[in-house]
């Protein structure tokens, strides 16, 4: 068994090489058929996703299928029941992300639960990849001690991300929201908890304003699909507000847009009219906006 990294962020090997070390200990495991389970421990949301994107991709290269496994407050607190409840388990390796959103119950929390069913991972032969942060990777060995020590690597993703790797990010995950299907609330609550940590760490520089924006845009369009109306109604206005400052038609259109669709449902009829109007006119070619104007009037 490894211990946890103890050298500084400076002095930790390139984030490529370790990524691969997760990789070649999977395809050792399910070449041999014997368990893995490995502790990812992050600090940064941009990192944590650039890591599990490229070793699922990596997985995906050689016919692995990569289940996720993400920890809701309404979920079971058995991860072990969680990961056996997917076809196939034996032929697939599991991303476990999210142990700080499970809610205790009667006195029970999510690391004692796995404590007490650690030798199901090992007697299943289970792979699995938990993305921890920090804390979470504390309170897995505080409150886990049986199930720290089945682990049989700790790899630390812990170094901040590069400011052109914040920007990237968070501008693919504010507009990949808008072409998205409407999502269980479940997966809306992730996505809005992702996107908030990604709101956090943004750079207060002029650069970032227009990221900060989509991300409020995205943030608003989430609310708004979890009927959260007045909070959705909140973060589409700051981006608004935002997007109007720095001058970009094209995001105040989709600001205004998003406004439209919110009022609908909140039955202010005349202020909708006017939102739709108003991204008319600041994109009068988008096709789909008379659209939506015109299934509004009828």
């Amino acid at each position: 068994m490894s211990n946890m990294n103890s050298k500084s962020p400076f002095a930790l090997e390139p984030i490529e090489d370790r990524i691969d070390i997760l990789f070649k200990e999977l395809e050792l495991a399910l070449k041999w058929q014997r368990p893995s389970i490995l502790l990812a421990i992050y600090s940064s949301e941009y990192v944590h996703t650039d890591a599990a994107t490229a070793l699922e991709n990596q997985l995906i290269d050689i016919g692995v299928k990569v289940a996720q496994i993400a920890i809701k407050e309404s979920e079971s607190l058995d991860v072990a029941a969680l990961i056996a409840a997917v076809p196939g388990p034996e032929n697939a390796v599991f991303f476990v992300d999210g142990l700080r959103w499970a809610m205790q119950k009667d006195g029970t929390n999510i690391y004692r639960v796995l404590n007490t069913s650690r030798e199901s991972f090992i007697n299943r032969q289970i792979r699995v990849v938990f993305w921890l942060t920090e804390k979470e990777a504390i309170d897995l060995a505080r409150y886990a001690p049986d199930y720290w020590a089945y682990r049989h690597r700790v790899i630390e993703f812990i170094e901040s991300p590069e400011p052109e790797q914040i920007l990237l990010r968070s501008l693919n995950s504010a507009w990949q929201i808008l072409g998205e299907d409407t999502d269980t609330i479940e997966n809306t609550d992730e996505k809005i908890s992702l996107r908030r940590g990604m709101l956090a760490e943004l750079p207060e520089t002029t650069e970032a304003m227009a990221i900060r924006s989509n991300l409020l845009l995205s943030l608003g369009i989430l609310y708004w699909r979890k009927g959260a109306l007045d909070t959705a109604m909140e973060h589409l206005t700051a981006a608004l507000g935002i997007a109007t400052r720095i001058g970009d038609s094209r995001l105040q259109a989709a600001c205004f847009n998003s406004i439209a669709i919110v009022q609908t449902d909140l039955g202010l009829v005349d202020e909708a009219i006017n939102s739709y109007q108003k991204t008319i006119a600041l994109t009068p070619n988008q096709t789909f906006t008379w659209n939506n104007l015109g299934n509004f009037y009828e």
